[in-house]
């Protein structure tokens, strides 16, 4: 799959949502883009995650269809370009996202590589439906 569609998963464009820099919010925010982000680079070859004892296939296609709500990038590209948003509520919740947005709402107890991947992963593949994932 080609890469350049990394260029199109939101990392960096947080910071028009993100809370008043110095502030502790905006620390544990910074700590869920830099885990975000490293899962996303992780995700480039793709690889076998274990749901619920069960083995995935998940890859860049099924990351995007979770975002976007396609799994590639159309070859004009995106009218509007995906938004992550932190969910501030809710620890336990999962990611999910509005595809019409498209925005991507992240829980702010994704701090750490390991609790992003298994939430994200279990996020993916339980949450495919029609307008949110």
């Amino acid at each position: 799959m080609d890469t350049k569609i990394l260029d199109e998963i939101p990392s960096e464009d947080y910071k028009d949502k993100a809370k008043k820099s110095g502030t502790t919010a905006r620390g544990i925010e910074e700590a869920v883009i830099v885990a975000w982000s490293e899962y996303v680079l992780n995700m480039k070859d793709g690889r076998l995650a274990t749901i619920d004892d069960s083995s995935v296939w998940i890859d860049l296609s099924k990351l995007l269809l979770f975002v976007l709500g396609a799994s590639e990038i159309p070859p004009a590209g995106l009218q509007n370009r995906p938004e992550i948003c932190f969910d501030q509520d809710c620890d336990d919740r999962l990611p999910h996202s509005s595809t019409c947005g498209p925005t991507l709402y992240l829980p702010v107890s994704l701090t750490d590589i390991t609790t992003v991947q298994h939430k994200i992963d279990c996020a993916i593949c339980c949450g495919q439906g029609f307008g949110t994932s």
